[in-house]
């Protein structure tokens, strides 16, 4: 994407209801209903089962599919906007 359409885009998103961060679809938050479902699939379902050992590792969820894709998007393609509700999901399953 070049800057006159991350620009176009931003001022667009002033005007017009948001856009999903992974999609592009129409949203109300970061990510469309679509989106969050499909991210939240890879999570797991105890994820404390990786808490011991010699290394013990928090893990929030499978690595692989959507949770894949919006990690890279995240880090690769500037879309800070994804470090939301990532950030969410970790910390509720931390407590």
């Amino acid at each position: 994407m070049n800057v006159w359409q991350k620009t176009l885009r931003s001022l667009s998103n002033l005007f017009l209801r948001s856009r999903c961060a992974l999609c592009d679809r129409a949203a109300d938050r970061e990510l469309c209903p679509y989106c969050q479902r499909q991210v939240r699939s890879h999570r797991l379902k105890q994820p404390q089962q990786w808490w011991s050992g010699d290394l013990p590792l928090f893990v929030w969820g499978r690595y692989g599919g959507q949770l894949k894709r919006a990690i890279a998007a995240l880090k690769y393609e500037n879309r800070p906007r994804l470090a939301r509700p990532l950030g969410r999901w970790l910390a509720e399953c931390w407590r």
